[in-house]
């Protein structure tokens, strides 16, 4: 009794398509897998993170409040600098003034 069994072994060229695909699938899903961190990430970031919180008008009011309060303080922030930079030259103009004299 002989038994073939080449018709158990697919022949080499089925074998390789095979592994090609398998091959493929792990790349494929590693390239998915490094997608889906990614957006995982970028959800976690600005502007992305607030997104949920943009309906909630209390949350956007008390932002609008505070941005305006930063506001504020850098505007008060650049007028006393600039009033100190112009006290600045104006009294080195003066020490200018006094040693050409």
């Amino acid at each position: 009794m002989s038994h073939d069994f080449t018709a158990l072994v697919p022949p080499l060229e089925e074998v390789s398509a095979l592994e090609l695909l398998q091959e493929t699938r792990e790349r494929l899903k590693e390239h998915i897998a490094a997608v889906v961190q990614r957006l995982s990430t970028i959800q976690q970031v600005f502007p992305c993170s607030i997104r949920d919180k943009l309906n909630d008008e209390a949350w956007v009011t008390e932002q609008l409040r505070e941005t305006e309060e930063r506001s504020a303080a850098a505007e008060l922030q650049r007028t006393t600098l600039l009033t100190m930079l112009s006290s600045m030259i104006g009294g080195l103009n003066h020490v200018n003034s006094d040693i050409s004299h």
